[in-house]
């Protein structure tokens, strides 16, 4: 069997629903590991990529349970637009190691999971579909 152009939306929409569950389990996996802590923006670092262009990375700080002062950088460039030094922010920390964290979005999260879910969907039905027609269509 040799691949036809019907193929393409099949395969896309596998690879979206595969990234969208990866990104699901690890989001999950990580809050049932971690505890929520509210924080702060200390700093808005700016750093070039490969390409020259502007990549914005913020350091956090925040306390822990324990009364541990975190300040780190997170590893996740992000729009400048969306936060100020000084803003508040949620994070989730791991509790054996609290210098691994990362942002407890979940409204931003959940869009995230929808706009690969959705469409990986969307992507596989309309695959099966051509290639149920194509069938059709030799048959008929």
């Amino acid at each position: 069997m040799h691949l036809e152009w019907y193929h393409i939306p099949l395969a896309a929409g596998i690879l979206f629903l595969v990234y969208g569950l990866y990104r699901l389990k690890r989001y999950t996996s990580m809050c049932s590991k971690c505890l929520r802590a509210e924080g702060s923006v200390y700093d808005i670092i700016t750093k070039k990529d490969e390409q020259g262009a502007d990549d914005y990375y913020m350091v956090i700080g925040f306390i822990t349970q324990k009364q541990a002062l975190i300040i780190e950088e997170i590893n996740v460039s992000f729009n400048p637009y969306e936060y100020q030094k000084g803003d508040t922010v949620s994070v989730l920390y791991n509790t054996q190691n609290p210098e691994k964290f990362i942002l407890d979005e979940s409204k931003v999260s959940a869009y995230t999971y929808i706009f690969c879910l959705a469409p990986g969907i969307v992507f596989i039905l309309v695959g099966m579909w051509m290639i149920c027609m194509k069938d059709v269509n030799a048959y008929g």
